[in-house]
């Protein structure tokens, strides 16, 4: 080694130093703003789908990813439900739609858990989705039962129409469903009156030239 690079060695070594407490103090300030954002944004809803196809294998509810979801959701979907369900009662799942690998009687005790941990959290069945399209057989009745049974809040209404046929008329969005997926609506809400939260999955709208 050259003279020069022992004598530059500590220096070397400060320089390091310095550059991670830099390094340091840069990600704990993004630390902070961060966490100064989430509490200024503490209000708004956040929505999250759980997707039934994806949850582990449990024979007790504290086994369930459901239960133990995180205290920063102000929502959780339960995704899917079929439009045109079948269920009775008695915690029956089979032709609900939703694909737990458990039974609905755990599914309701991993609610009431995830309830019990976040007491603010609401919990909603989402309906539809880009497979299920049996809408023209909706069958709000067994809809609103299997959220009373389930002990959940409400419904996600995740209206995705194959062919929506959207087309700009002055300005505006118009598509051929509109009529239909509002009378939709009105139906659920009939079935499963206030205070049981009605939300909406408004798919894409950002691209419908409607604004703000």
């Amino acid at each position: 080694h050259h003279p020069a690079d022992h004598d530059q060695g500590p220096r070397r070594h400060v320089g390091v130093l310095r550059s991670g407490l830099l390094t340091l103090a840069l990600v704990a300030l993004a630390l902070l703003l961060a966490g100064g954002r989430a509490r200024a944004e503490a209000g708004r809803p956040f929505l999250a789908y759980h997707a039934s196809w994806y949850e582990v294998r449990a024979s007790r509810a504290e086994e369930t990813t459901l239960a133990r979801l995180p205290g920063y959701l102000t929502h959780v979907a339960l995704s899917f439900v079929k439009p045109d369900l079948a269920y009775e009662g008695d915690f029956d799942l089979s032709a609900t739609g939703l694909q737990y690998p458990y039974s609905g009687a755990v599914l309701k005790q991993a609610i009431a858990l995830l309830k019990a941990r976040q007491p603010d959290i609401r919990v909603l069945l989402a309906v539809g989705g880009a497979t299920y399209h049996g809408w023209d057989r909706l069958d709000e009745a067994a809809l609103a039962r299997l959220v009373r049974d389930l002990g959940a809040d409400g419904v996600d209404f995740d209206f995705e129409p194959a062919d929506p046929r959207c087309v700009a008329v002055q300005g505006r969005m118009r598509c051929a469903d509109d009529v239909f997926s509002v009378s939709l609506v009105r139906r659920l809400r009939a079935a499963l009156p206030r205070p049981a939260v009605l939300s909406a999955a408004g798919w894409s709208v950002g691209a419908y030239g409607e604004g703000a």
